[in-house]
């Protein structure tokens, strides 16, 4: 069980009376309880119920961890999604081509074909969208990302991104190869996981 760090209370009952108990003192709250799906206790909150789910969704499918390395021209990526600290699956396929552009998308799973389709540099971004990522176009790497407005980068440098990145990258400036970087983060990183793919940029294949 995981140790949740707000206020928690052990039954549906009990929080509802703390609720009922700060309204009678006149207290202007519009709380509401929900059911904490990591310490299994229930808390109070200030956001509506509509909110919540959100907030719950925006912590499921999280895909990790793609590292590019620059001097060999190879980006390697694990095929591990989870959800809420539980592993959801080993054989994921965390890369799409679209009309010959490869890419390599973290965050929300099922935003990744949305962040793809709307992807524009200097556009606004719809919903703001929990997805980033590494672009493959012309032999050329980009680093994109989307907080607010779509934004992309030229690597000119080895990079990684994801809940790993800091164990791959520094992998990576130690030597190691794309491959053996993710298979290093795999051993420290509880989101990174399963088969390893790499991808040769100036083949464009995986190898």
């Amino acid at each position: 069980m995981i140790k949740c760090r707000k206020v928690c209370y052990a039954t549906k009952r009990a929080a509802k009376h703390v609720v009922k108990r700060l309204k009678s003192k006149g207290k202007k709250y519009r709380l509401r309880i929900y059911l904490c799906e990591d310490c299994q206790c229930w808390h109070t909150t200030g956001y509506d119920a509509k909110a919540v789910a959100k907030m719950k969704d925006n912590r499921m499918n999280k895909d990790d961890d793609n590292s590019y390395d620059h001097k060999n021209k190879q980006i390697a990526c694990d095929s591990r999604t989870s959800a809420g600290g539980c592993i959801v699956s080993d054989s994921a396929i965390k890369y799409k081509e679209v009309d010959g552009v490869m890419w390599f998308l973290c965050g929300k799973t099922g935003e990744s074909s949305l962040f793809i389709d709307n992807f524009k540099p200097l556009t606004n971004v719809p919903d703001n969208l929990d997805v980033y990522g590494l672009r493959v176009e012309g032999g050329i790497v980009y680093l994109c990302t989307g907080n607010e407005v779509f934004r992309e980068c030229g690597m000119v440098c080895s990079t990684s991104i994801g809940s790993g990145e800091d164990y791959a990258l520094s992998a990576i400036d130690f030597g190691m190869t794309a491959k053996e970087a993710i298979e290093y983060t795999i051993t420290r990183d509880m989101n990174t996981g399963g088969k390893v793919h790499v991808y040769d940029i100036e083949k464009g294949v995986f190898i």
